[in-house]
């Protein structure tokens, strides 16, 4: 008897714990959370999270960089750069990580409003 409540009561928790986290997922994305893709030390530009896009930055040095906006994450899609790092590094969505292209001087971070 006691091993079936146990089994019941982790799958309550499991089925909670999992719908904390969908809300979080889904609360995250639509409070505003902004990437800033810094050039040289100076924000280039601001970019909303909450919708899916790709766009391209040149750097005052003609440098060009591709990036992409999914599922409220950024990441660099292309860059001239020699090693690719920035590229290797995937998506980011939260304000603890950064990207970064040493070669071009230009890095994401993310900002939560």
């Amino acid at each position: 008897m006691h091993r079936r409540a146990n089994r019941i009561a982790a799958a309550v928790v499991a089925a909670l714990a999992l719908l904390c986290i969908a809300w979080l997922l889904y609360t995250r994305r639509e409070t505003g959370a902004q990437a800033l893709i810094w050039v040289d030390g100076e924000v280039e530009r601001t970019v909303s999270l909450r919708h899916d896009q790709s766009f391209r930055l040149t750097t005052p040095e003609g440098h060009l960089l591709s990036f992409e906006v999914k599922n409220g994450r950024i990441r660099f899609v292309s860059s001239d750069c020699p090693d690719k790092i920035c590229v290797n590094t995937g998506f980011i969505g939260t304000p603890t990580q950064t990207a970064v292209c040493m070669p071009n001087r230009v890095s994401i971070t993310i900002r939560d409003p």
